[in-house]
């Protein structure tokens, strides 16, 4: 996604990617840690799970997002 895309976007691209329980791909690699941290519960609410169906993966090398869970 570009910046400024609304999160939304990715939520629509993950959907369109599913079938039959599986995605085209194996890994989501993110231009953050934050996005990666958020990327986790769209990819649960499709009953995928990190790290065994697909790899969530931010390369800014962040440890904490101070108040962000």
């Amino acid at each position: 996604m570009n910046d400024g895309t609304p999160y939304s976007a990715f939520e629509d691209f993950l959907r369109a990617r599913l079938y039959e329980g599986s995605l085209d791909f194996d890994g989501l690699f993110c231009a953050t840690d934050l996005l990666a941290h958020r990327t986790r519960p769209s990819v649960n609410q499709t009953e995928l799970r990190a790290p065994e169906d697909v790899q969530i993966i931010g390369c800014d090398g962040t440890r904490s997002f101070g108040d962000q869970e």
